[in-house]
């Protein structure tokens, strides 16, 4: 018996398909997808929890965001120093990991910030020269 191109190509795909062997049966449950998400406004307050020994405590004195606004579990942070000479304000870019956790420098590298989010609270502390800060925030 003589078969066409046709006929043999789908005669290897047909015996090509039947060594396949079956894969498992689809589960009946899925396991849960581990994701965090952090995103949401959040009431902020920045507190001075230390001041360097011969700095001036003016100096720490900072205009503390009234919220901060978490997206895709980023964030950013800028703490301004008005009685400073030049109004330096340090800017933090956060990224907040699947565990809530964050630690990051200031995007001029003159500061740190570090903490945690946990059931819609912020806590974290800033370091950077002469001052130490709190920051604390509730999800609105």
């Amino acid at each position: 018996m003589r078969f066409g191109p046709s006929a043999a190509a789908c005669l290897l795909i047909a015996s090509l398909a039947g060594c396949q062997q079956p894969g498992p049966p689809p589960s009946a449950t899925m396991p849960p997808l581990l994701t965090t998400v952090f995103d949401g406004a959040y009431r902020a307050t920045v507190t001075v929890t230390k001041t360097g020994s011969g700095a001036d405590p003016t100096w720490c004195q900072t205009q503390p965001p009234a919220s901060i606004n978490i997206a895709g579990d980023r964030f950013s942070l800028a703490l301004p120093h008005p009685n400073v000479p030049g109004n330096p304000t340090p800017t933090f870019a956060v990224a907040v990991a699947p565990d809530g956790s964050f630690q990051t420098q200031s995007v001029d590298g003159t500061a740190s910030f570090a903490g945690h989010i946990s059931g819609g609270h912020l806590q974290g502390v800033v370091n950077m020269a002469g001052c130490q800060y709190g920051v604390a925030a509730d999800r609105r």
